[in-house]
């Protein structure tokens, strides 16, 4: 056995876990969570990221102002390369 196994961060008002959320397309997963966090919630969205940059998720993100990133998908025929280049780079 590594080492004993940590648990997860509880999350409190006073201490709200913080998110990045992945998206693709219209965001509206990404609207509800954001929506639902005007309130004070245990979490806190603080990062968007897309690797399509016409995707109307981000428009959502500067309008509610939590940072953006987009990191476009490697130009890799190897499915298996490509998602391991795409990790490292997020």
């Amino acid at each position: 056995m590594e080492g004993a196994y940590i648990l997860p961060r509880i999350a409190s008002l006073d201490k709200p876990l913080r998110l990045a959320v992945l998206i693709s397309g219209s965001g509206s997963g990404l609207e509800a969570l954001v929506n639902y966090q005007d309130t004070p919630r245990l979490h806190d969205t603080k990062l968007i990221i897309s690797d399509n940059h016409n995707a109307k998720g981000l428009k959502y993100g500067y309008q509610k102002n939590i940072n953006t990133k987009i990191i476009s998908l490697p130009k890799i025929t190897d499915k298996i390369e490509q998602r391991i280049l795409h990790e490292e780079l997020i």
